[in-house]
């Protein structure tokens, strides 16, 4: 009896060692790599563009950008020129394209056209909107506390008006920068050593039916969710009273073109998405014909404030 029982247990492993061995097959086949073509364009820049092979959603190797591509810009169906090449290489870590000459004019259409040997060529098309002004930026309701660990905590609201047109519909890109100074005590004196700005990145707590942290930094919303052309956000930063001081606040905003504005909202989508069998995934918006990406232009306002008590 004993023994039958043995020799059972021993075929059960064995059978399940063999199973274990075996090489499963999907049921499906993954598609040919495609390009990857990310430009966000704006006024007084270079158009930069980079060029990598899209991956499979189960592939985890590093991302792999292309370096042979022929990336060129047309205004219409008119050339305008053949983007350079900057190879990877010391503070470069991924490879770009640039052009040398061409930047790009409010409200003109740019077309994108990039070849690479083995991929199909691809294209698309954006322009840069009209830049909406920042009528006034001011900070409110500053509060300054110590925290447990002994750093300064901010808090404040950061309160911009725009102009907006009513007759349009407007997409923005708001972004906030805050400066640290870092000081050394010398015989008494303050010695101001260096400075440092830092994009502000908001918790998704302040999302809402309108507006949407960005994962990257700033925010993102649309006009028609604002009547009186006004934002106030707010905003927690820290810092190290020993080595800092706390420094100007810097707005962008950025007017965006749609396709700019939902490939960053969907984007974020993504990034947000915790994933599981029972959530909805989310398709990252594309204007990349025959490929994947975004080709996209914005304009920006800026305007600064001090932080006061």
């Amino acid at each position: 009896m004993l023994r039958n029982l043995l020799f059972a247990i021993f075929c059960y492993c064995a059978l399940v060692a063999a199973t274990c061995e075996r090489p499963v097959e999907l049921p499906f086949d993954f598609p040919d790599p495609r390009l990857v073509v990310v430009c966000n364009f704006t006024g007084d820049a270079f158009f930069i563009v980079q060029v990598s092979k899209s991956r499979s959603a189960l592939d985890q190797s590093p991302e792999e950008y292309i370096a042979n591509a022929k990336v060129d810009i047309y205004q219409g169906d008119t050339f305008i020129e053949t983007l350079e090449l900057v190879p990877r290489g010391g503070e470069i870590r991924t490879p770009y394209y640039i052009t040398r000459e061409l930047k790009p004019d409010q409200g003109v259409i740019y077309t994108i056209r990039v070849e690479a040997p083995g991929f199909e060529t691809v294209m698309a098309q954006s322009s840069m909107p009209e830049a909406t002004e920042i009528i006034s930026f001011n900070l409110s309701d500053v509060m300054v506390r110590q925290t447990d660990g002994g750093d300064l905590r901010y808090d404040y609201n950061a309160e911009i008006s725009f102009e907006d047109f009513p007759e349009e519909v407007n997409y923005y890109h708001l972004n906030l920068y805050q400066q640290f100074i870092g000081y050394e005590l010398v015989e008494g004196d303050t010695n101001l050593v260096d400075s440092s700005i830092q994009v502000v990145v908001f918790s998704n707590s302040i999302n809402n039916n309108f507006v949407l942290a960005y994962f990257e930094g700033g925010i993102l919303f649309e006009d028609k969710a604002f009547q009186s052309n006004r934002i106030s956000i707010p905003v927690a930063v820290q810092i190290d009273p020993a080595s800092f001081l706390i420094g100007k606040v810097y707005a962008e905003l950025r007017t965006v073109s749609e396709e700019y504005y939902k490939f960053h909202q969907t984007l974020n989508q993504q990034q947000s998405n915790p994933g599981g069998a029972f959530t909805e995934p989310v398709i990252v918006y594309n204007n990349i014909e025959n490929g994947h990406g975004i080709f996209a232009g914005y304009n920006a306002s800026t305007d600064s404030v001090s932080v006061r008590r």
